[in-house]
């Protein structure tokens, strides 16, 4: 065998592997398949899922409900659900947002009775019978996620205070009387619920 032809085929190895090299399917980090939903335009209709499927679960059964139990309702992977909500609280926000909104309002409302005892009767069987309602919500109105819908807590404290205040200088509510004793009143109620779900879910 000459050089030259030794040459020219030791060119021809190298070439052929150059080739190959480029032509291989290259791998990167850009999402996959894997990664898909999260792209596509079914994005917002698995997300709109989701929160469905968590509303009826939590509702049913309370904020310790299992997020694969959510995710099976909802035709989903529990890695779709992470991926979107990272976290239970995450989920928890996102589910209730409406209903915290509503929260404030009913004391605020119940300012506006002229009778200041029945403005404060009015919020606290509105709060229960918001609670009776939505297992879920019994929950998050007395349990709620550290640091979960400050705004809303905040302007309904306001609106209680001023609740107990009224009644309390019309004479019906009892002058050691508290926003801290709603707060318990509520709690009761929300451990009534529960304990009740099962057998009267609709009272």
């Amino acid at each position: 065998m000459s050089l030259g032809r030794s040459a020219r085929d030791s060119e021809r190895a190298r070439a052929a592997r150059r080739s190959s090299t480029s032509e291989a399917p290259s791998i990167s980090r850009s999402k996959g398949p894997l990664w898909r939903d999260e792209d596509n335009t079914d994005a917002p209709r698995i997300r709109g899922r989701i929160l469905e499927s968590a509303r009826q679960v939590f509702a049913e059964q309370g904020l310790d409900v299992p997020l694969t139990e959510i995710a099976r309702r909802a035709d989903v992977g529990i890695a779709t659900l992470y991926r979107r909500f990272p976290t239970r609280d995450d989920l928890i926000k996102a589910v209730f947002a409406d209903q915290m909104d509503a929260y404030a309002p009913a004391a605020e409302t119940a300012l506006e009775a002229e009778d200041p005892w029945v403005g404060f009767c009015d919020y606290v069987g509105a709060i229960c019978e918001m609670q009776a309602q939505d297992a879920g919500f019994a929950d998050v109105s007395t349990l709620a996620p550290d640091g979960a819908f400050p705004g809303q807590r905040s302007r309904a404290h306001r609106a209680v205070v001023r609740l107990i205040r009224r009644a309390q200088d019309a004479g019906p509510a009892r002058s050691d009387f508290v926003h801290q004793d709603v707060v318990m009143v509520l709690m009761a109620n929300a451990g009534l619920v529960r304990a009740t779900s099962g057998t009267a879910p609709d009272t």
